[in-house]
C-alpha cells in the first residue's frame, strides 16, 4: 500500500485515513510533503528530498518522481 499526505504527523496516525490504512496493512509506504512522526514502514519526505520546503513546493512533480523511484527500489526484490 502506498499512501501520502501533505504532512504526516501523530494526528495522521490517530484519526485520518492514512492512520487507518497503516493499521490494516503490514507493509506501507508513506510519501508526504513532510514527516513529523515515526512511520511504521518505509517513508519519504519531499521536503527532505528537495532540501527545503520552498523547493519541494516549487517542483512537486520532480520530488514525487524521486520519491516514487526510491519507493520502487525499496520494494523491488533484490
Amino acid at each position: 500500500v502506498i499512501t501520502g499526505e501533505e504532512r504526516f504527523d501523530f494526528q495522521s496516525r490517530a484519526g485520518k485515513v492514512v492512520g487507518h490504512v497503516l493499521g490494516l496493512h503490514p507493509r506501507v509506504i508513506v510519501i508526504a510533503g513532510s514527516i513529523a512522526a515515526p512511520t511504521p514502514g518505509w517513508s519519504a519526505s519531499l521536503t527532505e528530498l528537495a532540501g527545503s520546503v520552498d523547493d519541494a513546493m516549487a517542483h512537486p512533480d520532480r520530488w514525487l518522481r524521486e520519491a516514487g523511484a526510491l519507493a520502487a527500489r525499496e520494494v523491488s526484490p533484490s
